[in-house]
C-alpha cells in the first residue's frame, strides 16, 4: 500500500498538496507617468486561473530608477499574463493606454537576483 505522505520523506508529491508559493516579479521600464494607485489596482485585477481573484497583489512597491520606475509585486496566484514566466527568462508586456500613453513594452523579470529600488521616500528627509 502506497501512502501520499511518509514521517520520513514528506509529500510524495507536494505539487498536489500544497498550493504554489507567491512570487515576486520585478516590473521594468515603467513610464513616470504612470499612477502608483492605478497601477497596483491594474495589477491586482488581472485574469488568473479560475478566474479573478481578489487581493491577488500581496506586496507592491513602485521606486524611480534613473529616468524610470521599477515595480516589484508579490502575487497569491499568477495573472495569466505572467505564466510563462519562467526562471531565467523575462516576459514582455504593454500596459493598457489608460495608464501609458506610450505603449511602451514593460518586462517582468522572472527571476531577478539582486538589488533593486524598493522604496523612494515622497520627499526628501529632513535633518533638521
Amino acid at each position: 500500500m502506497s501512502f501520499p505522505w511518509s514521517a520520513r520523506n514528506g509529500p510524495q508529491n507536494e505539487q498536489e498538496h500544497s498550493p504554489p508559493k507567491p512570487r515576486t516579479l520585478r516590473l521594468s521600464p515603467i513610464p513616470t507617468s504612470v499612477d502608483e494607485n492605478r497601477l497596483r489596482e491594474y495589477l491586482g485585477n488581472l485574469e488568473c486561473e479560475g478566474g479573478f481573484e481578489t487581493e491577488n497583489v500581496l506586496a507592491f512597491s513602485l521606486a524611480p530608477f534613473i529616468d524610470w520606475l521599477v515595480a516589484t509585486v508579490t502575487f497569491n496566484r499568477d495573472p495569466f499574463v505572467f505564466k510563462q514566466c519562467l526562471p531565467g527568462y523575462t516576459v514582455s508586456f504593454q500596459l493598457p493606454i489608460t495608464l501609458d500613453e506610450s505603449r511602451e513594452d514593460i518586462t517582468a523579470d522572472c527571476d531577478f537576483h539582486g538589488i533593486t529600488p524598493l522604496y523612494h521616500p515622497p520627499e526628501e528627509p529632513s535633518y533638521e
